[in-house]
């Protein structure tokens, strides 16, 4: 065979293999694809990966070869349910039948083995506005769990925003992800692996500090936002504008009647659509800005930065667990803990506690602790002894997030022995 030209697999919607076009010397032309590692996370969340192999592959009705997978994928994975498989000499075949047809879980029609080409990734988004489905969350876990594996230590949280994250509110069937990273700027560097995910990497998009990401072309199904601490604003009026429409129904429905009314006169504008929206929308930013408690979230986020497990000796450890405090002035003074190897360690708390009595304060009125993995924890028993001297008592500790929990101090120590 001959090779006669190199291109990107992805027109097979296959993510993370490379082919070749080549002519066989009757000049038939095949395709020649290298495995190179696949792996599908599947509605039981677990991988399979693909054995590296040189294989072929039947698409658009032109047999192009075999492809071989292994057969517990093929046996599990829903996205190849449809193809037919075939068995010859004692190896496993699959042949990929262009255009499949699948419906995902809210009921829409997918092409599962097709990513939109160029000239569909150009054509006008179709803009639809449907009933809230419940599997929306379901979307949002299993995509943060595709993308949290190329963030890696760069991800401080993930969160589910716009419409699909309010329940009962009609949407666009499209996914946010909202990513607080440690330095958006270093995202750059993963745009390659967001793209064999199927992701467009965008840039800022016309938001400084922001990366924007989109998946499913005109068919829009996913996008993701990324900001690092120093787009606060931005992080805080999304949170802001969920959690509002998630507590006034009454204006989630004028908001679900007015997407609607512009769905129905712009079904293939999305900035006509956008545009006719844009005053309600930041008049109900507005109003959420005015209504929504910040200070938790932004605690927990400053904690969630400055945690980082880290081995400083062969007898220390530190950044396991962190702390933030916000103090009566509005000031922040976050700590983590520091493990060794007798009784010289100090907890997360009580290292932010000694960063706010050095910069000159002490009077604490809110305390967020995070374990390993962004888990809520609580002080230890030592570090409510040292706040409680501190006359800080009534103390709130945040306990869950969505919605927020919190506990007092006073409320964990009923019985302290200097009241």
């Amino acid at each position: 065979m001959s090779e006669v030209e190199e291109f990107s697999i992805e027109e097979l919607g296959i993510p993370s293999f490379s082919a070749k076009k080549v002519k066989k010397p009757d000049g038939t032309v095949c395709v020649k694809i290298m495995v190179i590692r696949v792996s599908w996370d599947l509605e039981k969340r677990r991988t399979y990966p693909i054995s590296s192999k040189t294989v072929g592959v039947v698409a658009n009705g032109q047999e192009f070869g075999p492809i071989v997978f292994k057969e517990e994928f093929l046996q599990q994975c829903p996205q190849l349910r449809a193809v037919t498989v075939l068995r010859k000499k004692g190896r496993q075949y699959v042949y990929l039948k262009r255009p499949l047809e699948l419906t995902d879980k809210t009921g829409r029609k997918r092409d599962a083995l097709s990513k939109p080409s160029a000239n569909e990734a150009r054509a006008p988004q179709h803009v639809t506005v449907v009933n809230y489905h419940p599997a929306w969350l379901e979307m949002f876990i299993d995509e943060r769990a595709l993308i949290a594996p190329v963030l890696g230590e760069q991800l401080l949280e993930c969160y589910h925003i716009g419409s699909t994250a309010v329940p009962g509110l009609a949407a666009k069937p499209i996914i946010d992800l909202m990513v607080v990273v440690r330095d958006v700027a270093k995202v750059d560097a993963l745009a390659a692996q967001f793209e064999s995910l199927g992701y467009e990497y965008m840039g800022e998009f016309g938001i400084a500090g922001r990366r924007y990401l989109r998946k499913g072309g005109a068919e829009r199904t996913h996008q993701i936002h990324i900001f690092d601490l120093k787009s606060e604003h931005h992080i805080v009026r999304h949170l802001a504008l969920r959690d509002y429409l998630r507590a006034h129904p009454s204006a989630c429905s004028v908001y679900a009647e007015l997407k609607r009314q512009l769905a129905a006169q712009f079904p293939y504008d999305i900035e006509r659509y956008c545009e006719g929206k844009d005053a309600l929308v930041q008049e109900l930013e507005r109003q959420a800005l005015a209504w929504y408690d910040a200070s938790w979230e932004r605690l927990y986020l400053q904690a969630r930065a400055v945690q980082n497990p880290r081995t400083i000796g062969a007898f220390v450890e530190a950044g396991q667990v962190a702390a933030s405090i916000l103090t009566r002035s509005g000031a922040i003074f976050t700590g983590v803990c520091l493990d060794t190897a007798c009784s010289l360690g100090m907890c997360a708390e009580r290292n932010a506690i000694a960063s706010m009595l050095t910069a000159g304060e002490s009077d604490m009125t809110r305390l967020v602790v995070v374990m390993p993995g962004g888990a809520l924890g609580l002080p230890c028993g030592a570090c409510r002894e040292l706040m409680m001297q501190l006359d800080a008592n009534e103390l709130e500790i945040l306990t869950g997030r969505e919605p927020v929990q919190t506990i007092t101090l006073s409320a964990l120590m009923p019985q302290w022995w200097g009241s």
